[in-house]
């Protein structure tokens, strides 16, 4: 007989604890709500886990490709490669971590439950800092995406300024001033979560595979505590503040530097009879990315309003946390989908791709000075 509880169960438990909080006229529709979500993203975490492998492989691939030669002159290439290693970051931890706790399940499904070993302190800490990179990578990554945009704007509306500077030193520097800003954030999201030793495990004398007196350390994590009023008070403006920085405000910067992009970018194509090629195209690119980061994280920002509104219901946030998944997809998507984007609406990087895939060497055609500015531009 299964000791998985009944929906029926499951209900009745959440009724009368979990959304304890709600009117009694609302609470059964709102605990049907939360175990619908609760099922689905079942298969949406296990969508996020392929997907991520997918990114991971595209992200090692698509940072390999900037760093090219071909690439290195252009303005926005720095900060596709901070948005790739933000990217790749992110799919990493998210796979090492799903990674062990389907392992975990495994291990449930072939050994008995008294016999499985705790979870060593190493693999804990590790989870933590991978969970903390995770999350903080996601923030850093839109962050570029909008100072791309900023700056792209800046290009195609000065564009005889532009040609005066070197742009791509001066996107490299203000990826390196932006990269380091994140670290007290990451700090913070870490110290979230502390790793507490609870005692000396023992594994029963009729399971095997453990050499003799084996005994092992339990671990547990657990949130750091905040207590009392004056910790409510600081978790909830942790939360106003992350919404604020990393989802509102690059929810509002993000549609507003595209649409002054796409403007820009047909008064170009109307208004020049010269060949605009690469300038047109870059264009193009950060138009395309920043409406796709602009999906990623309008949603997240509303989520996390939501979240900052109902803090003190325990039920409708672990609504918000299961419908924060559905946006972790879309999230993931963009992020892996970065290398096709870069593909199809860049020929520099298409060129880089088949140069590095090709078996032979081909010679790069000499370029005149003002070819080169136009390129970097």
């Amino acid at each position: 007989m299964s000791d998985k509880p009944t929906d029926q169960a499951l209900f009745e438990y959440y009724y009368a604890y979990e959304f304890n909080d709600i009117q009694e006229n609302y609470r059964g529709f709102w605990v049907t709500i939360y175990m619908t979500l609760v099922n689905l993203t079942q298969y949406i975490g296990v969508l996020n886990y392929i997907i991520a492998i997918v990114g991971l492989i595209a992200n090692t691939l698509h940072i390999v490709i900037l760093c090219q030669k071909i690439m290195r002159k252009t303005s926005i290439n720095p900060f596709l490669i901070g948005i790739g290693v933000c990217d790749l970051l992110r799919t990493a931890s998210f796979v090492f971590n799903v990674s062990l706790e389907y392992y975990a399940e495994i291990r449930k499904m072939r050994t008995p439950v008294r016999c499985l070993s705790p979870t060593t302190y190493l693999e804990l800490l590790l989870g933590n800092i991978f969970f903390s990179i995770s999350t903080s990578s996601q923030y850093l990554s839109v962050w570029f995406g909008v100072t791309m945009a900023i700056f792209r704007v800046f290009v195609v509306k000065y564009p005889l300024k532009a040609r005066e500077k070197n742009l791509s030193a001066i996107g490299k520097t203000i990826v390196l001033v932006l990269a380091p800003t994140i670290l007290p954030f990451w700090y913070l999201d870490y110290a979230q979560t502390k790793i507490r030793k609870n005692f000396k495990w023992v594994p029963p004398k009729d399971c095997d595979g453990f050499p003799p007196n084996y005994s092992q350390l339990w671990y547990s994590t657990e949130l750091t505590e905040l207590s009392g009023k004056a910790g409510i008070v600081t978790t909830k403006i942790m939360f106003l503040v992350e919404g604020i920085f990393f989802k509102i405000i690059p929810s509002i910067l993000l549609p507003i530097a595209t649409i002054v992009l796409v403007v820009e970018l047909r008064k170009l194509r109307k208004s020049s009879s010269r060949k605009i090629d690469e300038n047109y195209k870059s264009t193009q690119l950060v138009s395309i990315m920043t409406i796709a980061f602009f999906i990623a994280t309008a949603f997240h920002g509303v989520l996390y309003i939501g979240k900052y509104i109902v803090f003190m219901s325990a039920g409708l946030s672990f609504i918000i946390e299961k419908l924060s998944m559905f946006f972790t997809l879309l999230s993931i998507l963009n992020g892996t989908s970065h290398f096709l984007m870069c593909y199809f609406f860049s020929s520099q990087y298409k060129r880089a791709t088949r140069e590095l895939f090709s078996c032979r060497k081909n010679a790069i055609p000499a370029v005149t000075r003002s070819s080169r500015i136009q390129t970097q531009i």
